[in-house]
């Protein structure tokens, strides 16, 4: 198992790379930095890195853990991981009394940086397991140059500790799966260090983004089917390991929603008003949480059905909150005429149960609520449903940042830049993962990278 550690840990082909990985998102984080502080702003995207410094500040200055929705505290809105990443460079600047105040942004910002540097590290990895040490640097290359990478790394976002662990987990069970490069035989039985980490790396993306926990249902089934076609069950051993080391990486998150929260949650209550912006009424293909701001007029929280909640004493809502309904409730009931429909098939008792939690700042019954007009809307429109996945997935595949190009001749150049580097990337992608010969199991697993 050591020498499996310390192979892990010691990618010499991939050093160089990195290196230039790091020396280029060292450059562009500085260059964003002097643009800022010309503009006397901290951050690039003000909405999302605001919100996850104030996470981070939460966890540097041992506060509660959660996000002030203006009325409500929401205390499983986001997964910690990524603030708990920039609470290190929070609190360091806390305690440390000759940083300057800006520099703590500056700080998170090289947190960043070196999640992106993580980031091309783990690429290599994978590109090693699927086809030896020459395809494993040159993935790292190719990943270190990769200007949408590098853009990312400066920025205050998860994307980059995500795709590091994504990454990473995908590498270890490609490890676990793939045949001896001497032998040509299938995989040993126990693999217990890659499993490991790949099930910490899981774990971790997990808790980055949840959009990652189907991976690991996926893992197991594969690993028994591999497994089953040997006929040697106990090939599928590593696979526990994997599962025992999510489990111990992933399990304080849900364990502490349940204390907190009182209800069991396993991610976050962000989910629903997710899928509403994807599914409701008001959607576009793109991604638009305004819709949010009507119902905070209204009180804080959700309130998509005006027209049936019970009289408003039944509520025994505070006076401000009240006054704020009442106001504003004229404009909101014609803002929101289509989601008011989009409630309907659920008993009316309950859904005035659900209004009564939601309204006093429950977010797991806000939550239930959005999910339930997100899945009735897209039910009583299926078709509308299947254009709005083919505009989201034109846009997930475009070549070049959906937002923030400058127009004229400068946008077009970059565009084409950016198109340059993507599409022969996704090519050979799907080139590597069709060739089903030597590798070719472990660049299935790979090819959802």
């Amino acid at each position: 198992m050591h020498g499996r550690f310390a192979r892990l840990f010691a990618s010499r082909r991939a050093l160089w790379p990195v290196l230039a990985a790091l020396v280029l998102r060292l450059a562009a984080a500085w260059a964003v930095e002097e643009r800022l502080e010309e503009q006397g702003a901290d951050v690039l995207v003000a909405g999302d890195a605001g919100g996850y410094l104030d996470l981070a500040a939460d966890i540097a200055e041992r506060r509660e853990y959660a996000v002030d929705s203006g009325v409500f505290p929401r205390k499983a809105m986001r997964t910690p991981l990524f603030p708990l990443v920039l609470a290190g460079p929070l609190w360091l600047n806390l305690h440390a009394e000759w940083l300057p105040s800006r520099d703590a942004v500056w700080l998170c910002r090289l947190a960043v940086v070196f999640c992106g540097v993580a980031a091309v590290w783990a690429t290599g990895r994978l590109g090693d397991a699927i086809g030896g040490p020459r395809v494993g640097e040159l993935a790292a290359w190719l990943a270190a140059l990769n200007p949408l990478a590098i853009a990312f790394s400066t920025m205050l976002l998860s994307e980059s500790l995500f795709a590091a662990l994504l990454t990473l987990s995908v590498a270890g069970v490609a490890e676990c799966v793939r045949r001896d490069p001497l032998t040509g035989d299938e995989p040993r039985s126990l693999r217990w260090g890659p499993a490991i980490w790949a099930g910490l790396a899981a774990a971790g993306a997990c808790l980055t983004r949840p959009v990652w926990l189907p991976f690991v249902p996926c893992v197991v089934t594969l690993g028994c089917l591999l497994a089953w076609r040997s006929g040697d069950l106990r090939r599928a051993g590593w696979t526990t390991a994997f599962a025992i080391a999510f489990l111990i990486g992933f399990a304080p998150w849900p364990l502490r929603n349940q204390r907190v929260l009182g209800e069991p949650v396993m991610t976050t209550t962000w989910g629903g008003p997710t899928l509403y912006d994807s599914l409701g009424p008001q959607a576009t293909g793109a991604s638009d949480m305004r819709f949010r701001d009507r119902w905070a007029a209204a009180g804080g929280t959700l309130r998509p059905e005006l027209d049936t909640l019970p009289p408003e004493q039944d509520f025994d809502l505070p006076s401000v909150i009240v006054q704020r309904f009442r106001s504003d409730q004229t404009e909101v009931k014609a803002w929101a005429g289509k989601s008011i429909q989009s409630l309907k098939p659920e008993p009316d008792a309950a859904r005035g149960e659900i209004f009564k939690a939601a309204i006093k700042g429950d977010e797991v019954a806000s939550d239930r609520l959005y999910k339930a007009a997100a899945w009735n809307a897209a039910g009583d429109d299926p078709l509308r449903v299947a254009r709005l996945a083919v505009v989201k997935q034109g846009r997930y595949w475009r070549p070049w940042p959906v937002g923030g190009m400058p127009g004229g001749v400068s946008g077009l150049v970059l565009k084409a830049g950016f198109a340059a580097f993507f599409l022969p990337l996704v090519g050979l992608a799907a080139w590597g993962a069709c060739d089903c010969g030597e590798g070719g199991k472990a660049r299935w697993i790979a090819c959802g990278r």
